[in-house]
């Protein structure tokens, strides 16, 4: 295999030929998202925590990194439809998706107030790490390469699940605002995934000019949905440690720093909760 075999193309490319022009454009909104998550700065608040939000924003920043990378990769993939771009954006999606799941369930075990056995939490993180290699050495085989976005589906469904247990466990009754912008962003990527599914199904029996939205779509609804939702993740658990070590709320008050998007809670409720 070399980086410059063809592996395939998308509707676009049926329809029009390559280099699919506005998979390719669409597919830099990756960077922008990446970028942006990257530039946000939470300094508005006193040491203590910050010192909780940088510990944090570690993983978040290394995720909002990945998606740098397969913005250009993915972007490069549509233009060429060569091997080595395919792997570049693909690859980073998988990597990405399983930083997310070991990253939730550290969350999720944070909310249950428990201390996970040693062995157990461990030996939970290395089958979500070989999973996650596993995931990558069987995409890389010719004969496996139209099954990713089957295996990408499923490991997204196993992130959606413990996603469920963690906001079902953070749903405290003021604080719900939190767990629906969390759901609603699901159903965004969902939607997403089922335009792109049909669009992609569809092109092998017609080629309709307007079967090229579906794509474009795809990236601009998965890039705001997965943002909000790692922001969800990061919200959750940043405000879980303030709570539990501080045993302070005032991160509350920082809601419109985290979320793209989305409309603030009131004054009055803030000012309850805090």
């Amino acid at each position: 295999m070399k980086f410059i075999d063809y592996d395939h193309n998308f509707c676009e490319g049926k329809i029009n030929g390559m280099p699919e022009y506005f998979n390719s454009i669409t597919s830099l909104v990756f960077v922008g998202v990446g970028l942006y998550g990257l530039s946000q700065q939470y300094t508005a608040f006193d040491k203590p925590i910050q010192k909780i939000l940088k510990t944090n924003s570690f993983i978040i920043n290394l995720i909002y990194s990945i998606f740098v990378v397969i913005g250009y990769g993915s972007a490069g993939y549509h233009w060429t439809g060569q091997m080595g771009w395919a792997l570049l954006d693909e690859t980073p999606m998988i990597v990405c998706l399983f930083i997310g799941i070991s990253y939730l369930y550290q969350t999720y075990n944070l909310l249950q107030k428990r201390e996970s056995c040693f062995i157990y939490s461990n030996a939970c993180h290395i089958c979500i790490v070989s999973l996650m290699f596993f995931f990558i050495v069987v995409n890389t085989m010719e004969n496996y390469r139209k099954l990713f976005p089957y295996f990408f589906t499923g490991s997204v469904l196993s992130f959606y699940l413990l996603l469920r247990y963690t906001m079902y466990s953070f749903d405290k009754k003021k604080l719900q605002f939190i767990t629906h912008i969390g759901n609603k962003n699901v159903y965004i990527i969902i939607c997403g995934g089922v335009i792109w599914y049909f669009t992609e199904l569809m092109c092998n029996y017609s080629h309709n000019k307007l079967l090229l939205i579906g794509h474009p779509l795809w990236h601009l609804l998965i890039c705001y949905g997965f943002y909000n939702i790692i922001q969800v993740i990061y919200f959750i658990n940043c405000y879980t440690q303030v709570n539990m070590i501080l045993n302070r709320y005032d991160i509350i008050l920082s809601y419109n720093n985290f979320f793209m998007l989305e409309m603030a809670p009131s004054t009055s409720l803030l000012n309850q909760i805090a």
